[in-house]
C-alpha cells in the first residue's frame, strides 16, 4: 500500500528507508541483496535501503491530488479515526503527514491550516519541488524500476535473526503501562 496517509508517490518510485548497519536486517540485504543497499550519505553508520514500488494502475498519486484534497483527507482521519479512538489525556495520536505545496498555494495552504488547527498534528510542509539525495522518495522510470526488479531474488525474511536486543533505550520515548511521557 502507500505509505500512511499518502497517496502512492508517483508510478513508479524508489522508497528509501534508513536503518542502523547493525541491524540484522541490514546485514541479510547487504549479504543477500547488495543492490538494494547503499551508504547514508548523512551518517556513516547507517545504511539506506532503496525498495522499488509500483503503484497499482489508477491509484491516487502524490502528482494527481493537490494539497487541499491531501489535507481534508488528514483532517476526515483525525475527526473520524483518531479522536473517536482516543481514551483519555492531553496527548492523543495523530496523523502524521508530509504536504508538497505549490508556489501558488501558500497563503491558502495557511488560512486552511489556521481554520483547522484542531483537526492536525505532526503535519509538515515542503514546497512541491524540494528534492535532496536519498529522500524518502524519488520518482523513477519504468525502465528503472524494471531493471532493480529483474536483479531481484527471493527475499526470504525468515533468515533474518536478532540475537541480542540493540535497542538504544536513551533515544526510545518513556512509554509503558499505556502512557507516555510527552
Amino acid at each position: 500500500s502507500s505509505s500512511g496517509i499518502h497517496a502512492w508517490h508517483s508510478p513508479y518510485y524508489i522508497r528509501r528507508v534508513r536503518v542502523n548497519k547493525m541491524e540484522p536486517i541490514y546485514q541479510y540485504l547487504k549479504f543477500n541483496h547488495p543492490e538494494l543497499i547503499v551508504d547514508d550519505i548523512y551518517a556513516p553508520e547507517d545504511g539506506v535501503i532503496e525498495i522499488p514500488q509500483k503503484s497499482p494502475v489508477g491509484a491516487l498519486t502524490s502528482k494527481n491530488e493537490d494539497s487541499f484534497m491531501f489535507l481534508n483527507r488528514v483532517r476526515n482521519a483525525t475527526i473520524h479515526w483518531v479522536n473517536p479512538g482516543h481514551a483519555d489525556g492531553q496527548n492523543s495520536h495523530n496523523v502524521s503527514a508530509t504536504v508538497y505545496i505549490k508556489d501558488n498555494e501558500w497563503d491558502e495552504i495557511g488560512e486552511w491550516m489556521w481554520t483547522n488547527r484542531y483537526f492536525y498534528n505532526g503535519l509538515a510542509c515542503f514546497p512541491e519541488k524540494v528534492t535532496y539525495e536519498q529522500s524518502p522518495f524519488e520518482a523513477c522510470s519504468k525502465k528503472q524500476y524494471d531493471k532493480v526488479m529483474m536483479s531481484l531474488k527471493t527475499i526470504d525474511l525468515s533468515q533474518i535473526y536478532e540475537d541480542e536486543d540493540n535497542t538504544d533505550f536513551a533515544n526510545e520515548l518513556a512509554c509503558a503501562g499505556g502512557a507516555c511521557e510527552i
